[in-house]
Order: structure tokens, then C-alpha cells, then sequence
């Protein structure tokens, strides 16, 4: 998980997921998006490695797994919440099926 003292990183997954998707202009929708939010008094236990952690978690039991994801952490509420940003495509460039019964990707 990447870090605001690490916005070159941050830049470089940006450019990266770009980069996967123009390779694969079949793809379609390209990037998935899903909040996960804890309350805050979780907000000492939640560092970048534990977010990361369950949003991997999460993905698996979605069956979403073999591809990249960033999260992004939010703690200016009264409560945290970790942006969990995703592509849409597997390591093997194959769309990835979602836990929702669909392929997304392609």
C-alpha cells in the first residue's frame, strides 16, 4: 500500500494500470473500485501493511485474486476508510471474474 510520503510509487501504479489497460484495448472497464471502512477507534491497529492485508482478505473472497490493487487510506472522518482500487485483469492478461457471477475485463 502506498503512502503519501510515497506519490512517485503511487504515480508509478497509476501509470501501470494505464499502461495494462492501452496493452489491452479489449478490456473494457478496466479498474474496479470497493470501500472498505472501519470505525475509529480501529485507527491504531489499522497501519498501511494491516489495511493492505484485509483488502487482499476481501479480494480473495470474492474470488478476485492474481492481479494488482492499491488501496488508498482515508482516516479525515470519523471513521477510516481504505479505497480499495483494483485491475480488472489477471496476471495472464485475462479479465478477472468478479464475485457478483461476472467477468469484468473482457
Amino acid at each position: 500500500m502506498q503512502t503519501e510520503s510515497e506519490p512517485i510509487a503511487l504515480a508509478t501504479s497509476i501509470q501501470d494500470f494505464n499502461m495494462q489497460r492501452k496493452m489491452n484495448p479489449g478490456l473494457g472497464q478496466a479498474v474496479g473500485h470497493i470501500v472498505l471502512s472501519w470505525i475509529a477507534s480501529d485507527k491504531e491497529k489499522l497501519s498501511p501493511e494491516a489495511m493492505a492485508r484485509h483488502a487482499k482478505e476481501y479480494l480473495q473472497k470474492m474470488k478476485i485474486a492474481d492481479t494488482q490493487f492499491l488501496v488508498v487510506q482515508d482516516k479525515s472522518k470519523g471513521f477510516i476508510i481504505g479505497a480499495v482500487v483494483l485491475l480488472l485483469m489477471s496476471a495472464l492478461s485475462v479479465g478477472i471474474a468478479t464475485g457478483c457471477g461476472r467477468r469484468m475485463g473482457g
